[in-house]
């Protein structure tokens, strides 16, 4: 981080010998261009900026929203709706035109992102609000004769020159967030496209970027997209918020942070949504609403590797899908799933052919998980 430098003035009077005259004294105070909590607001709370002196702020085309350094500074507050902006400011806010209020434009909006630092290695991406346009219908069996169309819309991330592949996504992910590794070249950086079809509808996103620096413990292992620390908490697949269903053609890890003095990760389907795993292999399986593990689940599914019924048990799987989390001799009914092998890692795989799915009268939504870690040194069966 660089030091600012404020010159503060001071008066003093000193008395001389047949009159008194007044000089200036000069504090030099420095501080850090570190993160700052800003008075602007979103939807999730205050928006974070960066402290610069009241000059920088507007030279680098930011927005003074408070104060920070004890006042001596401003947090500064980036955000671009323009099209083609190339951001290289961390902390960055980019929205759709217009925004907070919708766009319904067709066509492409691209933001290049640069590093803000040679060390960056890293890019959080989180979806402050994310709303646009998915797929055409439901998976309700009225509509089976009706094939689903992918994304309208699309959001995907490129221009990494270490060749990450990351899922393309669509619908309404408010909420959720990605990982982007785009390695330790010093040009290296990552272009964050939407594409809007010709289709009738609005289109809302704010999407705050963070850069992290390599070996950041904020940031997750090689080959998580996304990464939850705490030792518990919610996943979702995209667009589960949207109620629709599940996007195709995904396959990303969703990481857990090992917690100091816990060993295993418990997982549960969410009590509080519908259709809290709908994540089907063929018709015929689906149709037995009953939960289906490893060789089973070769089209969608979620992968634990190392986990059972049980914390510490001995009859291990890998992969589960149908309507119902668990193991077949646990009957129709759902399970806790435990996984004792860090790193915790859940892995989400989704096919192409959405038409292969219609067949059943529940709407492949995709999945709702919720996490709690358990302490090392319990009975944990």
């Amino acid at each position: 981080m660089l030091l600012r430098i404020v010159a503060v003035a001071a008066f003093a009077t000193v008395a001389l010998a047949k009159d008194q005259k007044s000089f200036s004294l000069f504090n030099v105070v420095t501080f850090k261009n570190t993160d700052c909590v800003s008075t602007s607001t979103s939807n999730n709370g205050a928006r974070n900026g960066t402290c610069y002196t009241s000059e920088e702020c507007s030279e680098k085309g930011g927005q003074a929203e408070g104060g920070c350094a004890m006042g001596f500074g401003t947090c500064c507050v980036f955000a671009y709706s323009d099209c083609a902006k190339e951001v290289s400011e961390n902390c960055t806010y980019i929205r759709n035109a217009n925004y907070p209020s919708a766009t319904t434009a067709s066509g492409t909006c691209a933001y290049k992102i640069k590093k803000c630092q040679d060390e960056v290695c890293s890019l959080r991406l989180d979806f402050e609000t994310f709303n646009i346009l998915a797929g055409t219908n439901s998976l309700d069996a009225a509509v089976a004769a009706a094939p689903l169309s992918n994304c309208r819309d699309t959001f995907v991330v490129s221009g990494l020159s270490n060749g990450g592949n990351y899922p393309t996504i669509c619908g309404l992910n408010t909420g959720q967030h990605m990982f982007i590794d785009i390695g330790k070249g010093t040009s290296n950086g990552a272009t964050l496209t939407f594409s809007y079809s010709a289709d009738a509808g609005s289109r809302t996103f704010e999407i705050k970027v963070t850069q992290y620096t390599c070996g950041s413990p904020n940031a997750p292992p090689s080959g998580c997209l996304q990464w939850f620390t705490g030792t518990e908490g919610r996943l979702t697949t995209f667009n589960f918020a949207g109620d629709l269903h599940h996007l195709p053609g995904q396959r990303y890890n969703s990481c857990i942070r090992q917690e100091a003095g816990f060993c295993c990760v418990k997982y549960q389907v969410c009590s509080d949504v519908t259709n809290p795993m709908t994540l089907y292999n063929n018709v015929a399986i689906a149709a037995m609403a009953i939960p289906i593990v490893d060789s089973g689940c070769s089209v969608d599914f979620l992968e634990i590797e190392g986990s059972d019924i049980t914390c510490g048990g001995n009859n291990l799987h890998q992969r589960y899908c149908g309507e119902k989390l668990g193991v077949p001799a646990g009957g129709m009914l759902n399970s806790e799933i435990c996984d004792c092998t860090a790193p915790f890692m859940v892995r989400i795989v989704t096919d192409t052919a959405d038409i292969a799915e219609m067949g059943t009268m529940t709407k492949a939504r995709g999945l709702c998980l919720d996490y709690v870690q358990e302490p090392c040194g319990i009975n944990l069966q």
